[in-house]
């Protein structure tokens, strides 16, 4: 139980941390292109800049605006989900449909610099996937979809700016402090993911290993029950033969102390009662016989 409790509060913790590090690197990437934006038009240099632009960037407060809400609202959706967990299947298809969105728009106001946020919707909707090869399946998918996001394929068909051509308008130092911190979140973000991975595959394990145990617990269970019901029987079938025997026994006594007293003043009298004792003792006999076969274990049954 301690177990189960410490895998769930090291898996929450370590999605906290992704939902964290993802809101800060998109916000900082966000915030540093409109800031580009701004110190173009201020130090009057965008006919310049626009040259090296593959496409004329949207306005900087309509990005601002679009990054935030649809930050805001998938973070809501995952947030929900978490609180919600009960909910059925269909609910939780509904809300990753959601999630599916605004992760759409995050990654267009983000030019597709940045496609790790991919990772945090993938950990979230594979929460809920129970079946361990349908995780497996899920997982080489989210994979496929990873690297189709990436910039570098997505710009072979839609035209994009990079992160790094933002990152250019600065000096070099600035430059490389820019692209260095999103590496290292980039990096950072991966590897919360797979440790997120890890922890999911080994709280699964351990359910199964639960469910396991609790299956062949039953089953001994169900095996003590029989064999309580079978000791039960046993119990009636002795008492029974108990009080045959003795109904038997009775009989044959007080026949007998008749037949001795019939037996000089009647005798075809006593031998009628003589055949009546021998027909109870046989009867009786068979009504043993049949109980005592009914005790004999189900192990003896198989051999001969």
């Amino acid at each position: 139980m301690e177990k189960r409790k410490d895998a769930a509060g090291y898996q929450h913790q370590c999605f906290t941390m992704m939902v964290l590090l993802n809101v800060i690197i998109v916000l900082f990437l966000t915030f540093t292109i409109v800031l580009t934006q701004y110190r173009v038009a201020a130090a009057q240099e965008a006919q310049k800049f626009i040259g090296t632009l593959k496409v004329m960037p949207e306005r900087p407060e309509q990005r601002i605006i679009m990054v935030i809400f649809s930050l805001f609202f998938l973070c809501g959706i995952i947030y929900y989900k978490r609180k919600n967990e009960a909910e059925g299947k269909e609910k939780v298809l509904l809300w990753n449909v959601f999630e599916i969105i605004f992760l759409i728009f995050v990654l267009k106001e983000l030019d597709m610099s940045y496609n790790g946020v991919i990772f945090l919707v993938v950990a979230d909707m594979l929460t809920y996937v129970e079946d361990r090869k349908n995780k497996l399946i899920f997982l080489f998918i989210a994979f496929l979809c990873y690297m189709v996001c990436s910039y570098n394929l997505v710009t072979m068909f839609i035209p994009l700016n990079s992160f790094e051509t933002w990152a250019a308008f600065y000096d070099w130092n600035t430059e490389r402090i820019f692209l260095s911190v999103k590496t290292i979140c980039e990096i950072t973000n991966m590897v919360l993911f797979l440790i997120y991975i890890v922890i999911l595959m080994m709280k699964d394990r351990r359910e199964r290993e639960r469910i396991k145990l609790l299956n062949e617990q039953l089953h001994e269970f169900a095996q003590e029950k029989e064999l309580m019901g079978e000791t039960k029987e046993r119990n009636r079938l002795a008492r029974e033969i108990h009080d045959t025997l003795g109904h038997i026994l009775t009989g044959i006594s007080v026949g007998i102390d008749a037949v001795l007293v019939l037996m000089d003043i009647a005798p075809d009298k006593a031998k009628e009662q003589l055949e009546g004792i021998g027909d109870t003792a046989r009867r009786g006999l068979q009504d043993v016989r049949r109980s005592v076969r009914k005790l004999k274990p189900d192990a003896l049954e198989r051999m001969s």
